[in-house]
């Protein structure tokens, strides 16, 4: 019975160590396996630093136009959605009053005029007469009161001679601005008080967007920063702009701050459209980029594999921006370095790689 087991024994042992010999050579040969991997070289390009955001449009411009006089609105000259010049005419008012009001001060300095005028000779005779003893002083005190009475009189009319032909000017309602009538809020024939708003304008010419950002970013905002504007309506087209104020107040709601950046508008744009704003933070030349999957993380921190030879060595890298699908290396990498992109994440350093060409 001894003699079984230990027999037994005997055989398990040398099961073993068959099973040993054979599973040697297949663990070598995995130790020596190719890893195939797809390889790019490390480019430099000059990469801009940005901020992107979503705005509004809107105009530095946006005067209400109010009537300063009264009267029956006869006219309208031009409406909604019209492009207008500056000084161009609007609409008309009924100015009879006003009209009347100046033929009525012209008259008044007519008439001035001509006192005035026989004044001064009845001043200058009685300042003869008093220098030949004919008339007392106080004879000429009274021409020479009545003389500087006139005159202030006729400089009166005057005034309001200007004032009635500024409220006769008044009654035509002419543009402030270049730009486009945006509402109308009377009608022809209605009765027109002072104050009463008539036209609503904006001018497109000169535009801004409110772009607002995170309020950590605030540090970094700097008026003159340049920004790139898109409006969904044309996605091809950019136009460039810059901020051109940073407001001081944080916006509670949405814990951010607003910019304002200026820009001609290109020809379309209109107040009130959304905008994506790209707020370029900085420009750097000769920044280094890989594609991002050759940054792998490891214990030890960032690193790429480098492909030397059929070789990988390990390198430890500080990265920078991310950059449309690229990363920024700011150390450890040179520009024409290979670098492994697709099975970067299955390398260990100084593994035997098969490599292809790696096509984004």
């Amino acid at each position: 019975m001894q003699r079984a087991v230990k027999a037994s024994v005997l055989g398990v042992c040398c099961i073993w160590g068959l099973a040993a010999c054979h599973s040697k050579p297949e663990e070598t040969k995995s130790s020596t396996r190719k890893v195939i991997v797809s390889v790019t070289s490390a480019i430099a390009q000059d990469i801009n630093i940005t901020e992107e955001t979503i705005g509004e449009v809107n105009t530095r411009q946006a005067p209400q136009l109010a009537a300063e006089v009264s009267g029956k609105l006869l006219r309208i000259h031009a409406d909604v959605g019209q492009k207008v010049r500056r000084g161009q005419l609007l609409a008309s008012l009924d100015d009879r009053d006003q009209v009347l009001a100046r033929n009525q001060a012209h008259s008044e300095i007519k008439r001035l005029e001509a006192l005035l005028k026989n004044q001064e000779r009845q001043t200058e005779r009685a300042r003869g007469m008093v220098k030949d003893n004919f008339a007392t002083q106080s004879m000429l005190d009274d021409s020479e009161g009545q003389l500087s009475s006139m005159q202030e009189q006729l400089s009166a009319a005057r005034s309001r001679l200007e004032t009635a032909q500024l409220n006769v000017d008044r009654a035509r309602i002419v543009s402030p601005i270049d730009g486009r009538i945006e509402e109308r809020l009377v009608a022809a024939g209605d009765y027109i008080r002072p104050g009463t708003t008539i036209f609503r304008l904006t001018t497109t010419d000169q535009l801004y967007a409110f772009l607002p950002v995170p309020e950590n970013l605030g540090p970094k905002m700097r008026v003159g920063l340049p920004v790139e504007l898109v409006s969904p309506a044309a996605p091809q087209q950019v136009i460039k702009g810059k901020i051109a104020e940073i407001r001081p107040m944080v916006e509670r709601a949405t814990q951010s701050i607003n910019l304002v950046a200026e820009f001609d508008n290109p020809g379309h744009w209109i107040p009130g459209a959304s905008v994506r704003g790209t707020i370029i933070l900085e420009r750097r030349k000769g920044a280094i980029l890989v594609p991002e999957p050759a940054l792998v993380k490891r214990p030890a921190g960032d690193v790429v594999y480098v492909i030397v030879g059929d070789k990988t060595a390990q390198r430890l890298v500080e990265k920078g921006a991310r950059i449309n699908g690229k990363i920024e290396i700011t150390k450890g990498l040179k520009a024409g370095e290979i670098v492994a992109v697709d099975g970067a994440g299955f390398l260990t350093d100084k593994a035997t790689v098969v490599t292809q060409e790696w096509r984004p």
